[in-house]
């Protein structure tokens, strides 16, 4: 059993600018660093990811990630205490949202000189956010396809084909887990850089399509904005490749041990039907989530008097990764 959990913490002050942190360490680079986290999370706010995985009512993984979609604009250290083995600041720091719609940082002070070490800062704090907020995404992925779709297993069939051999068909139906259409529209919303201006369009969009099974509304188009086509990227990396969902079918007989292992592809992968999502260009996602697919795997028994299937005792249909069923047989 797993479950995320995604919860934002509101910035206690938007408006509060500077912002003025205490923040330790045990090195002055340190300390200062984690001044400028404080100062992003309490301008900006934090998204809070619980991750928990239990496996036979024993909690096996309790992960807890935050995240905040921001970077540090410039700062000024008011007071330097040290110790032997700490170092405490007071900062004022200036915390700018990771809105990327012009790629621009910053616009220098002087138009010459060159502010080394304000830049260094904003890179430094900008590619932090932008690596925890793939860390965010990533750590949704981790369970997909496997818990991203639901799959339902139907009562299999016994037939045989025109050279007398015999077929176990095993008919299913799967559609995404509307709860993991609902975690990716939360870590989407956080992780978007851009926002819709007709006069100045994202470079990349996200939309999902869906509707709580549970519902009879029509249910909900979002769009999400990217101008960090590395990140839009990611999403389809973790969609598609070796991340591709497959079907596996598992025939284990009365001591457990697989007799039979068969991946196959899901039938939307043929273009027979509509699939779970569509990918165009590089700036364009699209998840069709209440897209159901219904068919069959079949797996050839044998033919003749001589095929036996005592061995046969448990059938299970399961869904995983491409390159999970890389040394089974395709359809």
């Amino acid at each position: 059993m797993w479950r995320i959990l995604i919860a934002l913490l509101l910035p206690l002050n938007c408006f509060a600018q500077p912002i003025q942190v205490t923040s330790a360490g045990q090195t002055f680079e340190e300390a200062k660093l984690n001044g400028f986290r404080t100062a992003i999370e309490y301008k900006l706010g934090t998204i809070v990811i619980s991750e928990r995985e239990q496996r036979n009512f024993t909690m096996v993984k309790n992960n807890i990630q935050t995240y905040s979609a921001g970077y540090v604009d410039s700062f000024k250290i008011l007071s330097n205490v040290s110790s032997e083995n700490n170092v405490t600041l007071l900062m004022e720091v200036n915390v700018s949202e990771s809105k990327l719609r012009d790629f621009l940082l910053t616009e220098p002070s002087n138009t010459h000189q060159f502010d080394n070490h304000k830049h260094q800062i904003q890179i430094d704090t900008y590619f932090y956010e932008r690596e925890k907020g793939d860390d965010l995404i990533k750590s949704l992925f981790q369970y997909y396809p496997k818990n991203a779709f639901t799959l339902v297993q139907k009562p299999y069939q016994f037939k045989t084909d025109v050279h007398r051999g015999i077929i176990l068909v095993v008919p299913y139906e799967i559609r995404w887990n509307y709860n993991f259409i609902v975690a990716l529209n939360e870590t989407l919303k956080h992780s978007q850089d851009s926002s819709y201006n007709i006069f100045r369009p994202s470079k990349g969009r996200i939309i999902v399509e869906a509707k709580d099974p549970k519902d009879l509304l029509m249910g909900n188009r979002d769009v999400y904005y990217f101008n960090d086509l590395t990140r839009m990227k990611l999403v389809r990396d973790l969609l598609i490749g070796e991340n591709e969902p497959r079907l596996l079918l598992s025939i284990t007989n009365l001591h457990r041990e697989v007799v039979i292992n068969k991946c196959v592809y899901p039938r939307y992968l043929s273009g027979r039907q509509r699939s779970f999502y569509g990918i165009g260009q590089p700036g364009e996602l699209l998840i069709h989530g209440n897209e159901i697919e219904k068919f069959e795997v079949q797996v050839e028994l044998g033919r003749g008097k001589t095929i036996n299937i005592r061995d046969i005792n448990h059938i299970e249909l399961s869904v995983t990764r491409n390159k999970d069923c890389h040394k089974n047989r395709y359809r």
